[in-house]
């Protein structure tokens, strides 16, 4: 039987610092917050990723217990993806890349994660390049991406933003897909512009190719537009407590909502609002506990659907 869905990108091993408080290593990435979740509310998924012999096995764990697949788990060499993850006072957040693994490539993808119905491809930081992300779209299932590993808030700032110092890589990853996903500070870092009109930015990425566009506005909600619709989705009543992994348990709980109601965007928006709360509502990176099952989320979006007259 096809899975349901495979991230590509690598899983971290990821340090938080927050001030004040002492540090910790725990599993992270986008691949891994994602796909946890989605495993939880009864997809059936993969990773496709490289770890090398520095990485802790126990970091694994989670993954396995959640139910996701790790046949695309390659362990290979020496180095794997640590990092730091710095908060500030203010909230903001800064990544400092202690070393990472080598780039993923379609021609190592597991047989049997050919023909998932999705391919979500979730990098740190350009975890693959352009070309191999257009050798992805070449798969028959549906294509989907997050910009933050293509020059948005997980990667480095350099001297230029990635529109102005090489466009045409973003251009031609956003052309190869159907849903894509930024949040309003990767929109920022993308291009450097603070006050940028996230609407206009979004719809570009329709125009350049893909179907659905999907922007995370961390407490205000989310923007969902596709070429005949916009969505406001509005955040959900709650108590969030760390918002680690918010936008990526958010696309996990956006990629099955889409895929089971056959790619209805609004109900796949609140589908992954709902997901995501119940995620930054705990912490402590990826764990078991901390990713609700389905009838947790599908309870508590009714009760939002109640409170909100959604």
């Amino acid at each position: 039987m096809s899975l349901d869905i495979v991230a590509v990108g690598h899983i971290i091993n990821e340090t938080i610092v927050f001030p004040g408080k002492e540090t910790r290593s725990v599993l992270g990435s986008p691949p891994a917050y994602s796909m946890s979740v989605a495993a939880r509310v009864g997809a059936r998924v993969g990773v496709f990723t490289r770890i090398g012999s520095d990485y802790p096995e126990r970091l694994l764990d989670p993954l396995r217990e959640c139910g996701v697949d790790l046949a695309g788990v390659l362990r290979e060499g020496d180095a794997s993806t640590n990092n730091q993850l710095v908060y500030a006072t203010d909230g903001s957040k800064t990544i400092h890349y202690l070393s990472r693994a080598p780039l993923l490539e379609p021609a190592d993808l597991p047989e049997p994660y050919r023909d998932a119905k999705l391919i979500y491809i979730c990098p740190m930081d350009w975890d693959c390049t352009s070309a191999a992300v257009e050798d992805f779209g070449r798969l028959p299932g549906l294509l989907a991406t997050d910009l933050g590993g293509f020059g948005g808030a997980h990667s480095p700032p350099g001297s230029e933003p990635q529109m102005e110092r090489d466009p045409d890589a973003v251009r031609r990853i956003i052309r190869a897909m159907d849903i894509v996903k930024a949040s309003d500070e990767d929109c920022c870092r993308l291009t450097g512009n603070r006050d940028l009109d996230l609407e206009a930015f979004a719809r570009q990425w329709l125009d350049w190719g893909a179907k659905v566009a999907v922007v995370t506005l961390g407490s205000a909600g989310t923007l969902v537009i596709t070429a005949d619709e916009k969505f406001d989705v509005p955040p959900l009543p709650g108590e969030p407590i760390d918002a680690t992994g918010g936008g990526d348990s958010y696309m996990g709980g956006f990629l099955v909502g889409y895929l089971r109601t056959g790619g209805d965007a609004w109900e796949a928006g609140l589908y992954g609002a709902a997901t995501a709360l119940m995620v930054i509502e705990g912490t402590g990176g990826v764990t078991k506990d901390r990713m609700p099952t389905q009838p947790q989320v599908e309870a508590r979006l009714a009760a939002a659907r109640s409170q909100l007259n959604l």
